[in-house]
């Protein structure tokens, strides 16, 4: 296994061989990784592959059928959660691009967030039952399986670790309701209607993203939880939050208002960018640092019948490098940015 030291020197000489020819200005306190995906090959035969970015360069994860949607750094380890071989969602991360095995499983699964915490891994994930078409939520804690309590016909959407608890963000169908709900350390806890999409810690509170549904209707509607307490951001136009980042200088939550991508800033709505500059939007996650915004996600251009991921700083849009490929997709699953 390599030595997460020979990892970040060699990605960081990558970075410094394309400084010349980067598309933005890179920002001198944090080093920016972002994860997702991007193609290889020629139509029809192109492919998926895990992919890293750091800063403006771009790292292939795997050379096999591949994505990667989450990311998390502890100390100087950087661990990327995915897949490989698409089509039997093949579930592993890989640690200082090492990739590590998970269970395998025959049933279809979802691995969904990964959270570490000096060493610790824990992911959340779930399986799909043929039979009753209907998840499951778990976790894995450092590779062993670990149950949710009331977790059938549920859906694990996040994980997140805070003073040594683990927290699960997601959502419950019950007779035919959805109720958004978490985790903590296994324990089941119900929010209410609608859903938890993401979680996040910070200063010992937990926050979480989503969208309610009223009782005559299941139009979402965008909100975050502040320690339980909900906090409604739209009232009247189908939206919902996606992702939550907080710092000092407020809690940001990133997501949609019909087919516009948005973020809240204290309860503020910015609009990051319209559909009608692209054909189709959607933003997968977002995270804070001082007072900037940092989103990706991908746009796709129907004249061009291809996907882009790209980042926004605040409302700023910077695509980012997809390989060579004939006609490329790619997509932006999720972002952490590593302080200096």
């Amino acid at each position: 296994m390599k030595k997460s030291t020979q990892f970040l020197v060699a990605l960081a000489t990558i970075v410094a061989s394309i400084s010349a020819c980067k598309k933005d200005k890179l920002n001198p306190n944090f080093d920016r990784y972002i994860v997702g995906y991007t193609t290889i090959g020629t139509p029809p035969s192109t492919k998926p592959i895990a992919t890293l970015w750091i800063n403006d360069s771009l790292v292939y994860l795997n050379d096999t059928s591949s994505k990667a949607n989450a990311i998390c750094i502890d100390n100087d380890d950087v661990y990327v959660l995915g897949y490989l071989n698409i089509a039997s969602e093949s579930a592993c991360y890989w640690k200082n691009g090492v990739r590590q095995k998970l269970p395998y499983y025959r049933t279809p699964i979802i691995a969904t967030g990964i959270a570490v915490q000096s060493g610790d891994v824990h992911i959340s994930f779930n399986k799909y039952n043929s039979s009753d078409s209907v998840y499951t939520a778990f976790t894995w804690h450092n590779g062993v399986e670990q149950p949710l309590a009331n977790s059938n016909n549920a859906f694990a959407t996040a994980i997140t670790i805070n003073a040594g608890e683990v927290y699960v963000s997601g959502w419950k169908n019950i007779n035919g309701d959805t109720y958004a709900v978490y985790w903590k350390n296994g324990l089941y806890y119900q929010l209410g209607l609608g859903k938890a999409n993401d979680i996040f810690a910070f200063n010992n509170k937990i926050y979480m993203a989503g969208e309610f549904h009223s009782a005559s209707s299941n139009i979402p509607r965008a909100m975050y939880w502040d320690n339980n307490a909900a906090r409604i951001l739209e009232s009247t136009d189908i939206s919902a939050g996606n992702a939550i980042t907080v710092t000092d200088y407020g809690v940001a939550v990133g997501g949609f208002i019909f087919n516009d991508l948005y973020y809240w800033k204290d309860n503020i709505k910015h609009r990051i960018q319209s559909n009608s500059d692209e054909s189709s939007l959607k933003l997968n996650d977002i995270v804070g640092y001082n007072n900037f915004v940092y989103s990706v996600g991908r746009v796709y251009d129907n004249n061009e019948a291809s996907s882009q991921a790209c980042y926004w700083e605040n409302r700023t849009k910077y695509k980012l490098p997809d390989g060579s490929c004939t006609t490329c997709w790619s997509e932006a699953n999720a972002i952490a940015l590593k302080v200096k």
